[in-house]
């Protein structure tokens, strides 16, 4: 059965996919993504350009799948009659936490991948599902003495998602896998509380 443009491409990101959660970064390779598809090389270059526009596409699911997780975290814990701020950035940073421990290897490739190139540096579309997942931060912090201030709010979520990422990747980095969750969970408790209380005392 030969397959359209649309289901090529789709059947390699899935291939793709596969492959980086499996081996990271390093198991992306155009001749495997091609062979598992059952078409040439040259036909995967065609659609993607190169292997980083592949792997952005592949890591544009995944974001979209952490915002989606963040979401229904979000709608859950309100429609439960969660209201306190705190309880929200913790219900967002075990969502995180959950997700890097379920996508790893894939997780690991997509930050290799930001780290050599810059997301200043990266396509509009490929940084602008970044700033949904901080926009997921930013409309928690609304309840915040910062309350409407855009730009302020902005820079809030910038900053808790690099802390409770550090916190996390440096958990696993300790250990070589993700784990020592009480350790990483007084972190993240101590780095949100003292955030609150400043921008309380602000």
């Amino acid at each position: 059965m030969t397959l359209n443009k649309t289901e090529v491409r789709e059947r390699a990101l899935e291939v793709a996919g596969q492959l980086m959660a499996a081996e990271g970064g390093e198991g992306l390779k155009a001749r495997a993504v091609a062979k598992e598809v059952g078409v040439s090389v040259g036909t995967i270059y065609n659609i993607f350009g190169d292997l980083d526009d592949l792997q952005r596409a592949v890591n544009l699911k995944l974001l979209d799948a952490l915002g989606a997780a963040s979401e229904t975290v979000m709608t859950e814990m309100r429609q439960a009659g969660v209201t306190d701020v705190r309880a929200l950035l913790i219900g967002l940073a075990r969502t995180y936490f959950d997700f890097v421990r379920a996508n790893t290897r894939h997780w690991q490739a997509l930050l290799a991948l930001n780290a050599r190139i810059p997301l200043s540096d990266q396509p509009d579309w490929y940084a602008d599902r970044f700033d949904l997942l901080f926009g997921i931060i930013g409309d928690v912090l609304r309840a915040t003495p910062l309350g409407g201030d855009d730009e302020r709010r902005n820079v809030a979520a910038h900053a808790l998602w690099a802390s409770v990422h550090g916190i996390v990747t440096a958990g696993y980095a300790r250990r070589g896998r993700l784990d020592g969750e009480t350790e990483i969970w007084r972190q993240v408790d101590m780095l949100i509380s003292a955030f609150l209380k400043g921008l309380d005392r602000a």
